[in-house]
């Protein structure tokens, strides 16, 4: 949940198959790039250019003001900070991704 896969990932997702295997629970996660893996289809995923980002370039990837990533994502008991501690959500719902905007 509320994950950010950076622009240098080429791989979400490794598939361990077993008895029993479960999907893996893919919510508010944004992914750099065009496009969202098979296990990441919920509507709170989103793929995300580098421009949604302060700066994408040098890792940072904590959400623009005017990026969709704002008060997008679905509400998750269980999150209730982001990467860095900041509590969420801080305006009216989740942001999708690692980090909380203030």
């Amino acid at each position: 949940w509320n994950t950010t896969f950076g622009r240098q990932i080429a791989r979400a997702f490794d598939d361990a198959t077993s008895a029993g295997h479960a999907k893996p629970d893919v919510r508010n996660v944004v992914f750099v790039g065009p496009s969202l893996p098979p296990e990441a289809r919920d509507r709170s995923n989103l793929a995300a250019g580098q421009n949604a980002f302060v700066d994408a370039a040098a890792d940072d990837y904590r959400p623009r003001a005017q990026s969709g990533l704002v008060d997008a994502g679905v509400p998750i008991a269980e999150v209730d900070t982001d990467r860095v501690g900041v509590n969420r959500p801080q305006s009216r719902a989740l942001d999708i991704g690692a980090y909380e905007m203030k």
